[in-house]
């Protein structure tokens, strides 16, 4: 169902196709309408972080190219311009810039929407020049416009202005390409604003030589992000009648520069001309902006290169091909895919230098690309594992772009802008971004030196990290609440715990056992956050105790980062068994499901339910396949791709974020879900088409079957992979890497498919018992550890001299003890959450444990399993380490003659070792249970003795 010349129009947009029966095979590049998202769903306003639509545009672009050449809008209801540069309510638009990002919020900082060109046919002064300046008087030189002239398709944009000149635009991927046909006896003038980003300019400038006009602009990123310049270079296609420059309010006819902060240029033609002019960018220097253009669109025509453009989609949108499904749905799920293919963006120049993050010009090299802009909260969910899993070779890319940006920065950076270094968001993301690419395949960068940059850079002491509050979340094991130089300490905890199962990923795929073992235990910090009082992820003090004056469902902002406590609860992917696990078990966690996604996108607003076009919630719907109810899922999912996304303006209810939002629905659509990032499985749900084949740029295809899919199928029956029949709700890493065929049998209601013990996707505990607190430090190195979460830690030295040594007996109460063998420095002790620790089967009579409270003294119940199954309870108390008298059932196991603290204070301290307590006589002891909380203080433990 092509439409003429692949062109998608406004009344496709807004058409609501209900009953429209299945169609064949689609056609990828004709089903894309790039409106979606482009108009504000009133009903979806989530204060205070935005509109609800997708702040997408609809113009001319190439997958993944430094230009996306898109009208500007201005809305004079409203008074102002738009988020992404383009809202559909509009009805003036200011220019047709060269740079946009697909989705942003921030509004007031939207970024981008660099060198806007606008085509003006009222008269010029008797002298030459302009009436005013562009600068001063921008509203002299909008236009209306109507969606009834305007048209969009992958490579190309149109419309006709209300002052009469028709505006085409196509791109190559580093060079934009407008024709401007003006009206009949109308003068032609085209505006080239320097100064008229989005953000403003701080320097711009302009220079005309006959019928090229070279430039700069510099300007800041999105969301209050550090400064870049961009160069252009653009040709027109005849000569100049006309020509004059502006610098601020001064209109200079005939003017051949000008340099400021808010420069332009106009130029004028015969009246009523045709002008094609194609324009070049660098982010290096304006010859390379010219060179851009002379090896990518010397001399084609416009319809030639909008052909090409469209080629170029087709070759990319054509990796995946879909039969079945209505037309309203190819259109979602292709326009999706082409928003999940617009960022990061290639940033090197066609003769491959680029900018780069330490201010320096660098080459990148043969045959490949230096990527930039990686909003990287938002897409290492979901959106770089469908690029990767669509083009290896581009995520090998992307991965290669991010090592080299890290080692010119110094470190690594969540949210890479053109060569800038932003931390937009929290969270260290690139790391799992970096992970998840190489499991899906995109293994060719230098994958060693990202793991030896990410383990140098994330490991204390804190010098060479972006990480607000590493040094509390690695050393003492989770951010406290209060902690100043981190936003949302609860929030960022989980989000450094998956970064760090992102480098235990690949450490282990790289063979490093060593750095898989410290990060997986770190992937395991979310433990600590988990209140057994609350089932939730709850923020904790310094003093190591929860938070009871904390409502979960509201957002405070200060916890968590655009969700609340509920919403973030469930952002566990490494763990899922484990969280399930601590939440009461399967039937409990899929009741709590049911009621959370009681609203679908609730926003904060409603806080107890989901959010599902906000990142922290985007994946939850596949939580159901963990416990035992994936039709749970299989319904779920339906439900969000038809309530929450559609074929028209408004279809993105929340901001499209570089094309995360999107890739989400493409990813329902096929009825698969990367859940655990930093890996390759694959949760499993129902598609929505009858068929879809995946053909990857490294010769492997997955194909997917689900011949009776239809609205009223989406439940599975039976799953066959490869022809071989299964249960299990989920497909290995093994299928993605070889390809293969996944055969669905739907139908009308649920089914027992799935639903066996051993059916639910993988969880990752290793870790999970492991030691979570570094509580002792060299003397001169106490931001090595953290014990007390407050800066303070027991020294190594003082340790030394009573006797204690890594692996060392130490004996209290007629116990021995083997202190811990971790060097200074490294995780030594359990900050109890309930960690179960093997015992090995052992015959004991008694127990006792080794350690001490911080802000104690601290009391919990320890629980001992015994080989047949049976337990007994054991009250542990452990006093304040700061405090000679031991609490009673306590003993001082060792006197040390000062801590080590990061202010440089000193205080004697003590461990303490608890009176033994006998255990039930004959039987052996399988494992220990440690408390899950304490009723006052942190309780530290650094061994167990039974004998």
């Amino acid at each position: 169902m092509r439409p003429p010349a692949l062109v998608v129009s406004v009344l496709m947009a807004l058409s609501v196709l209900v009953g429209v029966p299945s169609v064949a095979a689609a056609d990828p590049v004709g089903s894309v309408n790039p409106f979606i998202g482009t108009q504000n769903n009133p009903s979806a306003s989530y204060p205070p972080f935005g509109k609800g639509y997708g702040n997408t545009f609809p113009g001319a672009t190439t997958p993944f190219g430094m230009v996306q050449f898109s009208p500007d809008t201005y809305n004079t209801a409203s008074g102002a311009d738009n988020w992404g540069g383009y809202e559909y309510p509009a009805n003036q638009i200011r220019g047709f810039s060269l740079t946009h990002l697909d989705g942003t919020g921030c509004e007031g900082s939207f970024g981008f929407h660099d060198l806007p060109f606008m085509p003006y046919t009222g008269t010029l002064n008797s002298n030459g020049s302009l009436p005013s300046s562009p600068a001063t008087n921008a509203a002299a030189y909008r236009s209306g416009f109507s969606h009834s002239t305007e048209t969009a398709s992958p490579g190309r944009y149109g419309v006709a202005l209300a002052n009469g000149a028709q505006v085409d635009l196509t791109a190559t991927a580093r060079t934009g390409m407008a024709r401007f046909t003006f009206p009949a006896g109308k003068p032609a003038t085209v505006l080239i604003n320097a100064g008229g980003s989005a953000n403003g300019t701080s320097a711009s400038s302009v220079s005309v030589s006959g019928n090229t006009v070279t430039g700069s602009a510099r300007s800041t990123g999105t969301c209050g992000g550090g400064s870049y310049t961009v160069y252009f270079s653009a040709r027109f296609d005849q000569a100049v009648s006309n020509f004059g420059t502006w610098n601020g309010g001064t209109v200079t006819s005939r003017g051949t520069s000008a340099t400021g902060t808010n420069t332009g240029t106009y130029l004028t033609f015969p009246a009523g001309s045709t002008v094609t002019v194609r324009v070049g960018l660098s982010y290096v220097r304006t010859s390379n902006a010219a060179a851009n253009v002379a090896a990518e669109n010397p001399s084609a025509s416009f319809d030639t290169v909008a052909a090409n453009a469209s080629a170029v989609w087709a070759s990319k949108l054509g990796a995946v091909r879909t039969t079945g499904g209505s037309a309203t749905q190819q259109s979602v799920f292709y326009t999706a895919l082409y928003h999940s293919l617009l960022h990061p963006n290639v940033f090197d120049d066609s003769n491959g230098e680029y900018a780069g993050m330490d201010g320096q010009i660098h080459t990148v090299a043969a045959g490949h690309h230096q990527y930039a802009n990686f909003s990287g909260w938002d897409v290492y969910r979901s959106e770089v594992q469908l690029i990767t899993l669509l083009f290896p070779s581009v995520g090998s890319d992307m991965a290669q772009s991010l090592v080299n940006d890290a080692g010119q920065a110094g470190s690594w950076y969540n949210w890479p802008y053109a060569n800038v270094a932003t931390n937009i968001m929290n969270g260290d993301s690139l790391e799992s971004v970096v992970s998840s690419i190489y499991s899906f395949g995109g293994t060719g960068f230098d994958a060693a030196g990202a793991l030896s940059s990410m383990v140098g850079t994330q490991s204390l002491p804190a010098t060479r990290t972006i990480r607000g509050g590493l040094y509390e979340y690695a050393g003492a094991g989770y951010i406290p609440r209060g902690t100043g130089n981190v936003w949302g300490p609860g929030a960022t905890t989980l989000e450094y715990a998956i970064d760090d199962f992102g480098i235990a990923q690949l450490a282990g795929r790289l063979g490093d056992t060593g750095n898989y073992t410290a990060f997986m235990q770190r992937a395991q910090n979310w433990q600590n956050l988990f209140s057994p009082a609350t089932k939730s992820i709850t923020p904790r003090y310094q003093n190591g105790q929860f938070a009871t004056d904390y409502n979960l469902n509201s957002d405070n902002n200060d916890q968590f980062v655009e969700g609340t406590g509920t919403q973030y609860s469930w952002m566990v992917p490494q763990n899922v068994a484990a969280l399930v696990a601590k939440m009461g078990g399967n039937a409990a966690v899929s009741s709590r499901l049911d009621t959370f996604f009681g609203q679908l996108n609730a926003g904060v607003a409603n806080g107890a339910y989901a959010w599902l076009t906000n990142e922290p919630s985007i994946g939850t719907p596949y939580l159901y396949n963990w416990v035992g109810a994936p039709s749970k899922t299989q319904a779920l999912v339906r439900r969000v791709l038809s309530s929450l996304f559609s074929n028209a303006p408004n279809g993105l209810q929340g901001n499209d974020d570089l094309g995360e939002l999107s890739a989400s629905y493409v990813w329902g659509a096929l009825g698969l879900y990367p859940s655990i990032t930093g890996r390759a499985e694959l949760a499993l749900a129902s598609p929505i088409f009858t068929q879809a084949v995946i053909s990857r740029d490294n010769g492997r295809v997955i194909t997917v079957n689900a011949p009776a899919s239809s609205a009223a199928n989406q439940y599975v029956s039976a799953l066959a992979v490869n022809g071989v029949g299964q249960s299990k709700t989920w497909l290995p890493e093994s299928f993605v890497a070889n390809g293969g065929t996944v055969d669905f049998t739907l139908t009308g209601s649920p089914t027992s498919w799935g639903t066996g013990t051993g059916d639910a996707p993988p969880s990752f505990s290793d870790g999970q018992n492991g030691f979570n607190n570094i509580g002792a430090s060299n003397d001169g190195a106490a931001n090595t550890a953290n014990l007390d979460s407050s800066g303070h830690s027991y020294s190594s030295q003082a340790l030394s001299a009573a006797g204690i040594n890594p692996g060392s007996t130490v004996t209290a109460n007629g116990m021995n003890f083997t202190w811990p063998s971790a060097a200074a420095g490294k995780p030594d002790n359990w900050l109890v959450n309930g960690q179960v620790i093997d015992m090995g089967g052992r015959s004991a009579s008694r127990i006792s444990f080794l350690g001490a409270a911080s802000n104690g003294p601290a009391t919990g119940t320890a629980t001992v399993t015994y080989t047949d199954g049976s337990t007994s309870s054991v009250s542990i108390t452990m006093t304040d380490w700061a405090v000679a008298t031991p609490q009673p059932g306590d003993t001082v196991a060792a006197t040390l003659a000062h801590w080590n603290a990061t202010d440089g204070s000193t205080l004697r301290t003590y461990l303490f070792a608890t009176t033994p307590v006998a255990l039930t006589v004959g039987k052996q002891v399988r494992s220990v249970t440690l408390p899950a909380s304490t009723d006052q203080g942190a309780m530290h433990l650094f061994a167990i003795s039974a004998t």
